[in-house]
Order: structure tokens, then C-alpha cells, then sequence
């Protein structure tokens, strides 16, 4: 069997194994649609081992990574269709702001009008614990562009650890960022800071990523839209946005904000900070679990989280939010902080019964 198609069906198996272990059977396609999807893959398999040579070397590549050898790509203007999401026409705008204002913190990224919460809390968590991979994966070139290295990984363990390959993938993006079509001055739509611009720079490599996708990457895409489409539009039509999403996959900007999954959360983790991410269960006994977090943070590790759907009878408390990720600020006695990657709204400090019983039991971190 051509190792494109194997590696098509192992993902295929992760993306099963990890959404469906973590509550997310609604964003996973029928077997009968996998089955198609797998069949089509066959027809076109020597094409997507082509292909994949041709833009990023031979060699097996990461379940979630870009390939195995070092490549540029070219960042512009991710794509941004309204008819994915909520927000505005946009139009792209150079910013402003110095890359860095002192070293990268927490306290500097806020979330935007995206819904890439758990790329917002990724991105944070590492402006917290990890600085310094920030620092080294920014470089600003003579031409006001800039080359954002993330690294390349692989799948591990069923798809919970994610383990860099040692190659790397450098992102050549503009410094032109999104806002409202003909709207007033002021913070772009997506990531955005009061003094500097590394996380919105960030954020749109990861929107950007898929243009170093072949085409073997790009059908797992496909395949994964059509079970995360229904959701969303139902999504939509809540909010009174009544049109339906295309049945082509979100790309650029519109793609990060359908949202991810820990184990795409830890593959963001993983990339940046160049360290093996995982994601974890917790544990049912209260004592336990704040010892855990507790000791994942007193490594200078990140710990973070995402609330459940809806939990029957609870009415959820001020600043905690349904699907929405978190980052653990701290354990404080016998109670755990969360922050919210808006930036402000953060719920009050819960007991572990609290957190389990609006949490996932599981969490992303590093190894």
C-alpha cells in the first residue's frame, strides 16, 4: 500500500480516536463518508506522493505537520470569507506596533473577533512559560517582512504526543494585518495587543499554514469539514446568520477560527516551542488533579483546557463560557484560576468538583 494512503488512514484513525475520546462525535464524518474519502484518496495517491515531494521533499510528514525538510512559504493575506463566520468584510492593513515590547507575556494577547480560542490560549500559555521560543521564532527581515519558524512534528501514541522532527517549516509573512472593511482605526479583527504585534504575527502564520499543506493534508481537511460543517452552521443560524458555510474547506483565517481540538492545540504547542506536547487525562480525585496542574506549572508548564457544551441542569458561571479553551493561571489552596484568552472575563477561582464538572477531563501541556 503507497505510504501516502497509509498515512491518510492512520490520521484518519487519530483524528477518530482523539475527537471522539474527548466528546466531539458530532465534528467526526460517517464511516461512509471516510470510506468515500479513502477510496478517492486510492485514485489519487501517486499524484498526492508527487506532489508532496515537490513542494516540501520526500519522507513521511507529521499527522498535523508540514513535511520533513526545511521550507519558506510565502504569507501574505490568508483567506478571509465572511460566509465562514460572523465577522465584518475585512481589508488588510500594515501595523503599526513594534514586533516586541520587552519580552513576550501571557498579559499581551488577547483574543479577537476569530474564534481560535485554543490558538489564542497556545499562544499565551507559551508567552507565559516558554518567552523565549517566541523570541527565537520571530525574525524581522530588511523588507519589513517577517520569518516565523515553526517546527515540524509527528504523532505519537495515537495522536496524544507530538513530537517535533528536528526540521522546521519558516513562514515569510507581511506585516499587513485584518480589519474592518472601512472601519475606524484600532485593534485588527483577529489576535491583538496594546504594544506589540508578535501574537497577531503569530496567529497568522498558523491561519497561513495551509499553504504548505499537499494534497494528501488538504484531504484530511476535507474530510474533517464535513463533519465540523453541520456545527457550524448550526452555529450560525443561532446567532441569526442564516446563510450556510461552503462545502469547500475554510482555509487561512476562516480555517483557525472554527476552532480546534487539545490535540491540535498541542500540535500548536509543539511546533512553536520546538518540545514534545501532550494531552493528557486528569484525574478524577480532587486531590489529585490540583496536584497535578499544581505540578505541571511549578515545571514551568502550561496547562490548558476547553469547558464542556453544556452540562444538564448547571447554568454556567460568569467567565466560563461553553467550548471555549482556557489557560491554568495558577492553584491557589484548594482552587484552580483559569484565564480567559479574551483577555478579561475570567471566571472566579473554582473548586476541583466545579472544574470537572464544567471541563473536559483532559488537558494540553508539554512533556
Amino acid at each position: 500500500m503507497p505510504s501516502k494512503l497509509i498515512e491518510l488512514m492512520n490520521r484518519v484513525r487519530v483524528t477518530i480516536q482523539v475527537e471522539v475520546s474527548l466528546g466531539y462525535e458530532k465534528a467526526v464524518a460517517s464511516t461512509r463518508k471516510i470510506s468515500d474519502a479513502i477510496r478517492q484518496a486510492v485514485r489519487r495517491t501517486e499524484d498526492a506522493d508527487q506532489a508532496g515531494r515537490r513542494m516540501l521533499g520526500a519522507g513521511e510528514s507529521g499527522a498535523r505537520g508540514t513535511g520533513t525538510l526545511d521550507a519558506v512559504v510565502e504569507v501574505h493575506r490568508p483567506a478571509f470569507n465572511r460566509r465562514y463566520s460572523n465577522t465584518n468584510r475585512v481589508e488588510y492593513r500594515p501595523s503599526d506596533l513594534p514586533v516586541f515590547a520587552g519580552p513576550p507575556t501571557r498579559e499581551q494577547v488577547r483574543q479577537g473577533q476569530i474564534g481560535d480560542c485554543g490558538l489564542i490560549a497556545v499562544i499565551g500559555a507559551v508567552g507565559k512559560h516558554r518567552p523565549e521560543a517566541i523570541q527565537r521564532a520571530i525574525r524581522e527581515r530588511s523588507d519589513g517582512t517577517f520569518d516565523i519558524t515553526f517546527h515540524n512534528i509527528e504523532h505519537l501514541n495515537d495522536g496524544t504526543t507530538l513530537r517535533p522532527t528536528g526540521k522546521t517549516t519558516t513562514f515569510r509573512v507581511s506585516n499587513e494585518l485584518p480589519h474592518t472593511r472601512n472601519g475606524p482605526p484600532g485593534p485588527p479583527i483577529g489576535a491583538r495587543s496594546d504594544d506589540c504585534s508578535w501574537p497577531s504575527l503569530l496567529e497568522k502564520a498558523a491561519a497561513g499554514e495551509d499553504r504548505a499543506w499537499d494534497t494528501v493534508r488538504h484531504s484530511i481537511w476535507d474530510l474533517r469539514w464535513r463533519g465540523l460543517k453541520p456545527g457550524v452552521d448550526s452555529a450560525r443560524r443561532r446567532k441569526g446568520l442564516l446563510l450556510s458555510s461552503p462545502s469547500t474547506p475554510p482555509l487561512g483565517y476562516n480555517r483557525i477560527g472554527v476552532g480546534s481540538s487539545p490535540a491540535e492545540e498541542a500540535n500548536l504547542l509543539a511546533r512553536i516551542t520546538g518540545e514534545e506536547a501532550v494531552v493528557r487525562d486528569l484525574p478524577p480525585g480532587h486531590r489529585d488533579l490540583l496536584s497535578e496542574v499544581k505540578g505541571q506549572l511549578d515545571s514551568n508548564k502550561p496547562v490548558i483546557v476547553a469547558s464542556r457544551s453544556t452540562v444538564e441542569g448547571v447554568d454556567y458561571p460568569d467567565g466560563v463560557y461553553a467550548n471555549h479553551a482556557y489557560g491554568v493561571e495558577r492553584v491557589v489552596g484548594d482552587k484552580i484560576e483559569l484565564r480567559n484568552p479574551w483577555g478579561y472575563d475570567h471566571p472566579e477561582p473554582m473548586s476541583p468538583g466545579t472544574f470537572l464538572k464544567l471541563y473536559h477531563p483532559v488537558y494540553t501541556t508539554l512533556s
